[in-house]
């Protein structure tokens, strides 16, 4: 599941409530990327923290091949080691369209979600 600032611009106990569910997701084994701006959530809701800066990464417009309108996004993750079996991990039900391999531990993620 791909989470973008979930819990920007809620009040204290929304914000509370939103960790509760990331953790339920979590100790259920959903894999959760959250994208925060706010380290100390990302320290505490998280197993392994990125910094995630690109020059190129940037949002664009797409159609989806069934004809309805979404948002893509193009997402670098560097590991601290390449991963064993990345296509298990980006998979189109964790919200990745695409994914490529990009130098030995940095992969390129396209997600794509429907506007609502």
């Amino acid at each position: 599941m791909f989470l973008d600032e979930p819990t920007s611009g809620l009040d204290p106990v929304a914000s509370r409530d939103v960790h509760d569910l990331i953790a339920s997701l979590r100790e259920r084994g959903v894999t959760v990327f959250l994208t925060t701006h706010r380290l100390e959530e990302a320290e505490r809701l998280c197993d392994r923290v990125a910094h995630s800066q690109h020059p190129a990464a940037r949002r664009r417009a797409a159609g989806a091949s069934s004809g309805c309108s979404c948002s893509a996004a193009h997402w670098w993750w560097e590991t601290a080691v390449r991963l064993p079996a990345p296509e298990t991990v980006f998979t189109r039900d964790m919200g990745v369209d695409k994914w490529i391999t990009e130098g030995d531990a940095t992969y390129v993620l396209t997600v794509c979600w429907t506007r609502g």
